[in-house]
């Protein structure tokens, strides 16, 4: 929140930049600035904004829709979140991956949700672009088996959080 309200900080100094005196500008923001931190520290005492939440929230969001632990973790840590917090987020939300890659392969039209039959170069491509995305050599080889019934089966469980076998 803070990273937003100074990004908009820096814009409005930005726009600025010919239409009025510079010190006033310069003062002006740094008054901003200071009251931005005093608003994202009230938000916080509030319980307004909670970086755990929002981790964990998150985290179950970007697994639904396709994305690896390590995409998960990355992006949370794009967006200023504490190590550690992301790390208990992907694990409370991110238990199996399978699912996941399952969700990108079927986005994508790969693996068993292909249409026709794959050569070795095929499926060797398909394993390149699940490696890309973030999934281990494991997670890969277990999505790309399944075969489209058996993935819609493991996704369709997921999705209602039954648990993995």
């Amino acid at each position: 929140m803070l990273r937003v309200l100074d990004r908009r900080i820096d814009r409005w100094v930005r726009e600025q930049r010919d239409s009025v005196d510079q010190a006033v500008v310069t003062t002006a923001a740094a008054a901003a600035r200071l009251a931005a931190r005093g608003v994202v520290a009230q938000l916080r005492s509030a319980g307004a904004l909670n970086d755990a939440v929002f981790a964990t929230q998150r985290a179950g969001s970007l697994a639904r829709a396709g994305r690896s632990r390590r995409a998960v973790q990355s992006h949370l840590l794009a967006r200023g979140i504490d190590a550690g917090v992301i790390t208990q987020a992907v694990a409370e939300q991110v238990s199996d991956e399978v699912p996941s890659a399952l969700i990108y392969l079927r986005r994508r039209r790969l693996g068993g949700f292909r249409s026709g039959i794959a050569d070795d170069e095929t499926r060797r491509k398909e394993f390149a672009a699940l490696a890309r995305a973030g999934f281990t050599a494991e997670v890969a080889r277990e999505a790309l088996r399944l075969s489209s019934d058996e993935a819609i089966d493991v996704i369709a469980r997921f999705r209602r959080g039954d648990p993995m076998l």
